[in-house]
């Protein structure tokens, strides 16, 4: 989109979803399906599939509720309803931060990139690596002037579409050419546990599906349809994300299939390991993992990123007359901190998971709910975005 209206097109918002929801699945659950199903992995990733589409319905569904009722009270589009609201969103984004910066940390010292310690657990070390990583996520993020109406969201859109399929087509290749390492009968349905154990263990991996929540904060910002074309709209982002699910359960099979069940649920980072074990045809590299870090690293680049961004959004509703930067960096160093104190990659992906599961999908459907009971409650003067709702 290139009219400067404060909009983005609805291939843009799609894949400002797709590609969070794809990089915060694809470092986690291959290694996490391999050691929570073990030999039900076949079921156990159908039941994960079944409970994220789901999930993501709950959250449309909510989103389009929370729009109706704003509409109702004469509010334009979605908004957090609140201080209190928007800062509890806040803290959780912030939670988000820190497990994505350990993610960082792992997916480079995994590829092997100079300067990283072996020891995971020398977090200030590897900090020091990241931090030109964060401060680039904090430029991008940084990119509204106070009182301006806010167009940066144009932006965000444009990057995400150049961005797109540097994360897909290269991985899906290399996979391509791993097939003759696969072992077949991983994908022989086996249900080696009870229903209601993989119920729970897909329950929790819904954790790392929680960037779907950003439709909220995207919706607002699409350009005007009516209630046929938002309908459809909603449709074909739901099987976009729904199908960002099912791809990245299938590699995840392929992965699996090629490292095994039982060396899979040992690799805690499999998603960059696995590429040492494919070979590109005609000896055109050694190791695809060489290759593949910097390809990793947009995926983290993506999810710091788009955190940072709707973080900044957030707390300036809150401190309005604040700039936007140092509420920012307020963020990351915060968020560092955290990170400090964190155990080694494999405590801290446990950690957030148990959050996650217990906290954070709770809250991701119960927070926009709230915000419906409080434009009820208190009608149009609920706090929302800040001034440039009217535009946005």
């Amino acid at each position: 989109m290139f009219s400067q209206n404060g909009r983005i097109s609805e291939k843009q918002m799609r894949r400002m979803l797709v590609l969070p929801v794809y990089a915060s699945l694809f470092f986690v659950v291959p290694y996490l399906s391999a050691w929570l199903f073990g030999e039900s992995i076949v079921p156990g990733l159908l039941i994960f599939f079944v409970l994220a589409c789901i999930y993501v319905g709950i959250v449309y569904g909510t989103s389009a509720w929370l729009r109706k009722e704003g509409e109702k009270c004469g509010i334009n589009g979605m908004k957090p309803a609140g201080y209190l609201i928007i800062l509890l969103q806040v803290l959780r984004l912030i939670v988000r931060l820190a497990f994505y910066i350990c993610l960082t940390i792992e997916v480079l010292r995994e590829g092997q990139v100079p300067f990283m310690p072996h020891n995971v657990k020398e977090n200030v070390g590897n900090l020091i690596v990241v931090i030109p990583l964060l401060l680039v996520a904090v430029y991008a993020a940084n990119t509204v002037k106070q009182g301006k109406v806010e167009k940066s969201i144009e932006k965000q859109g444009r990057i995400y579409e150049i961005i797109f399929w540097l994360l897909f087509i290269p991985m899906i290749l290399v996979l391509v050419f791993g097939i003759k390492e696969i072992d077949a009968s991983v994908f022989v349905p086996v249900w080696g546990c009870s229903f209601g154990r993989l119920l729970l263990r897909g329950y929790l991996m819904l954790s790392f599906l929680i960037p779907v929540e950003n439709y909220l904060l995207l919706r607002p910002f699409l350009q005007e349809q009516n209630w046929e074309q938002s309908r459809r709209c909603t449709r074909r982002t739901f099987f976009a994300v729904a199908g960002t699910v099912f791809l990245v359960c299938v590699l995840a099979l392929f992965m699996i299939g090629i490292y095994g069940i039982q060396g899979a649920g040992q690799e805690e980072m499999l998603t960059v390991a696995i590429m040492r074990y494919v070979r590109l045809p005609l000896g055109v590299i050694e190791r695809a993992d060489a290759l593949l870090v910097w390809f990793f690293v947009i995926g983290c680049f993506v999810l710091v990123g788009q955190t940072m961004y709707f973080a900044g959004l957030l707390l300036s509703a809150v401190f309005r007359r604040a700039k936007r930067i140092w509420l920012l960096l307020v963020m990351v160093a915060t968020a560092l901190v955290i990170v400090v104190f964190l155990p080694s990659y494999g405590g801290a992906l446990w950690l957030y998971q148990i959050y996650g599961a217990v906290m954070d999908l709770p809250l991701s459907i119960l927070l926009p709910l709230l915000g419906v009971l409080g434009i009820w409650a208190f009608g149009p003067e609920w706090e929302g975005l800040g001034k440039g709702g009217e535009d946005e």
